[in-house]
């Protein structure tokens, strides 16, 4: 039988017992459910406002446009790193003004993850495979 799982894990549920790693990806399950429903962009669910584009083979980023509470950009690999130095995809780029902030990570320590790396720098674009990460825009100040 395949590793998919079509319902939360047992440990979703209060008062159950269950492993390690059920509790880790009951983490992750009620994690991505709260952020659902607390991030105004995200919660929104406005089509209209979500891009897309496929960065490789196995990664590909969404992208939900707000000027109110900025941008937020979700960037998934499906499987090895992807290093995309140039990153010559628009989407990839933050509002003016803004810089991408990491907000939230599969890879977080709480997932058993390795531990969230933010995959944009100075430099360029590097993604770590087999992860998701939803970056925020924040507005620079100005000095």
């Amino acid at each position: 039988m395949g590793q998919c799982r079509a319902d939360p894990p047992a440990a979703a549920k209060p008062g159950v017992a269950v492993s390690k790693d059920d509790a880790s990806i009951a983490a992750l399950y009620r994690d991505l459910l709260a952020l659902r429903r607390s991030d105004p962009v995200i919660a929104r669910q406005c089509r209209e406002a979500i891009d897309g584009a496929v960065l490789s083979e196995h990664a590909f980023v969404l992208r939900w446009r707000d000027t109110q509470h900025g941008d937020r950009l979700l960037v998934i690999a499906l499987r090895d790193d992807v290093d995309f130095r140039p990153a010559p995809e628009p989407l990839l780029a933050p509002p003016r003004g803004a810089a991408w902030s990491m907000r939230w990570s599969s890879d977080a320590p709480r997932y058993d993850g390795p531990g969230a790396v933010d995959p944009c720098s100075e430099e360029g674009w590097r993604i770590p495979g087999e992860s998701a990460t939803l970056l925020v825009a924040i507005r620079r100040v100005q000095a």
